[in-house]
């Protein structure tokens, strides 16, 4: 089936690269101006001016990370820098953001994927939230053996609570690893095409961090389309009779939603709404995902499925409460035991985030797909 593409707020589909100061960007004057490194390069005279110019970027380097007395020194050298760039690309087609509020020490940006020249949505970030979606609702299958689970731990007066926890987190990843060994060969049953974007559609922006401490990270995003913008398709084929149906998957990224509102309010965070996150639409034909980097660890819990009542309403909304409650026990996160616990042992109970990341109010990542008749 053919879908049409809208980015509800600031997605960012990570390459893992960078663009580092000085050999892909500079800043100057409020405009970021992004390049190629080669043609950098092939400005210069000679080999020595190459030299020196390297030189220059190692020295700024290494006052930044090594010896802060010494701003003034990396401020001149980045004056300098930046000059001589800009001279020497003024002729070139350059791509710049304007931003306003970047700190001293702002040396790299993340980049996206892109394609041929082109930033791009790869339908793998479609299928991965999908398959998370999937042992989502398994895992709601179970969930009378998980309760089980829970009440046999509760009432094993010779077991400490974080010997309760061991065995209640070693049950849960056997049965979320059951359900990938089920579903493997059905996952290539889904199929995705990648979504090939404009540039102008990018947009740089500053990350805020909460409840964590973080130097600042500034990316390269794909940003909020605008209501009469252009449009963008993509192909889906989902095997909707035996893998999973639109309302799962729409339920488990409204309950996402949820989660980080709930975040944000006890937190004093303020965000951005985000168009009918909050209403209950079932038999809709449009598709609600959330995708990309920096999105937190809510998109691919399963503990989302755990939390949910019997009329899949989210009866908790922090790990911490809901272990504590079940087990009746108290989670020391000071003991010892907890500390190399948490450290040493697989990732199941460590996918809920206890830090989110937004820029400007928005949270990142959230999509819709649109049936195209």
């Amino acid at each position: 089936m053919k879908y049409k593409l809208k980015v509800l707020t600031p997605t960012f589909i990570g390459s893992d690269e960078k663009y580092l100061k000085f050999f892909n960007f500079v800043y100057i004057n409020g405009n970021i101006y992004i390049y190629n490194f080669d043609d950098l390069i092939n400005t210069f005279e000679n080999e020595n001016s190459i030299k020196n110019f390297l030189r220059d970027i190692e020295r700024w380097y290494n006052i930044i990370r090594r010896n802060r007395s010494q701003r003034n020194e990396a401020n001149n050298l980045e004056e300098n820098l930046s000059q001589n760039i800009l001279h020497r690309l003024e002729n070139n087609e350059l791509k710049y953001v304007l931003y306003d509020d970047l700190g001293y020490i702002f040396k790299e940006i993340d980049k996206p994927i892109f394609s041929v020249g082109n930033p791009i949505i790869p339908g793998s970030s479609i299928k991965g939230f999908i398959r998370s979606v999937i042992i989502y609702q398994r895992l709601r299958e179970r969930i009378n053996d998980i309760n089980t689970k829970l009440e046999n731990l509760r009432n094993d007066a010779n077991l400490r609570w974080y010997e309760k926890l061991n065995g209640f987190f070693n049950f849960v990843q056997e049965l979320v690893n059951n359900i990938e060994n089920e579903i493997k060969d059905k996952i290539h049953s889904i199929q995705v095409s990648d979504v090939i974007l404009s540039c102008d559609l990018l947009e740089l922006y500053k990350l805020s961090f909460h409840n964590m401490r973080n130097f600042p990270v500034y990316i390269e995003a794909i940003k909020k389309f605008e209501e009469n913008g252009n449009n963008y398709y993509l192909t889906l084929k989902l095997d909707t009779n035996n893998l999973i149906d639109i309302d799962t998957i729409n339920r488990f990224t409204r309950q996402i939603y949820t989660l980080e509102q709930n975040f944000a309010e006890t937190n004093g965070i303020n965000l951005n709404q985000i168009e009918n996150f909050n209403s209950n639409t079932p038999n809709t034909q449009e598709i609600y995902l959330r995708i990309g980097k920096y999105t937190g660890l809510l998109s691919h819990t399963i503990w989302i499925a755990l939390f949910e009542n019997k009329n899949r309403e989210l009866e908790y909304t922090d790990i911490n409460t809901y272990l504590s409650e079940k087990l009746n026990i108290t989670i020391n996160n000071n003991d010892k035991n907890i500390k190399n616990f948490f450290d040493i042992r697989g990732n199941i109970y460590t996918i809920f985030p206890k830090s989110r990341r937004t820029v400007d109010g928005d949270l990142l990542g959230f999509i819709k797909l649109i049936p195209v008749q």
